[in-house]
């Protein structure tokens, strides 16, 4: 699914900024580039549950935390946040029912106004079927939010990915690197 999520940013990053309401310059009053040191227990606090903190590990390429989180009235929703060595707060990724796509989409309109892109697609499965995607961006100049409504089969979830400008160029850059490379193995 990760995988997806990032064709799908690298798609839409092409698309130019039409002017929301409001810039995405972070997520809870942490700003893009901000070193998890600084914010680390604001960050811990972003959990659903008090008693559970988000749970982050360090490694070599920055910090991972990952755990539950609440998002206005949809609780349960599995969180990843991401804080870059190189780039410090870059980039938060939460995954909830179905259900939330509307309630979400709800939330950003307000915020940001209406999105810059909407792609609707429909997956034909072996067996005729079809499945509807619903994706919706809002980019800014400084960041984007990316809004996905998926129906696959084994994934009937709504993904909701919000980036810094400065992760979405990391994103884009890997992308062609492995477009370049595939072209060169023939795959």
């Amino acid at each position: 699914m990760r995988i997806s999520l990032s064709v799908f940013t690298l798609v839409l990053t092409t698309v130019a900024w039409a002017g929301a309401s409001e810039e995405v310059t972070g997520f809870r009053g942490v700003a893009w580039g901000t070193p998890f040191a600084q914010v680390e227990s604001t960050v811990k606090a972003w959990t659903a549950e008090p008693r559970l903190p988000l749970e982050c590990r360090t490694h070599g390429g920055g910090t991972t935390c990952h755990g539950w989180m609440t998002v206005g009235p949809v609780r349960e929703a599995s969180a990843l946040v991401l804080f870059l060595a190189e780039q410090g707060f870059a980039e938060v990724a939460l995954s909830a029912s179905t259900a939330a796509f509307e309630t979400f989409e709800a939330m950003l309109v307000e915020r940001y106004g209406p999105p810059t892109r909407v792609l609707d697609t429909v997956i034909t499965t072996t067996a005729g079927g079809s499945l509807p995607n619903r994706q919706l961006l809002w980019q800014t100049g400084i960041g984007q939010v990316a809004l996905i409504r998926h129906s696959a089969s084994d994934a009937r979830r709504t993904s909701l990915v919000i980036q810094s400008a400065a992760r979405v160029a990391s994103v884009q850059a890997t992308h062609q690197k492995q477009l370049r490379e595939g072209a060169r193995t023939g795959f």
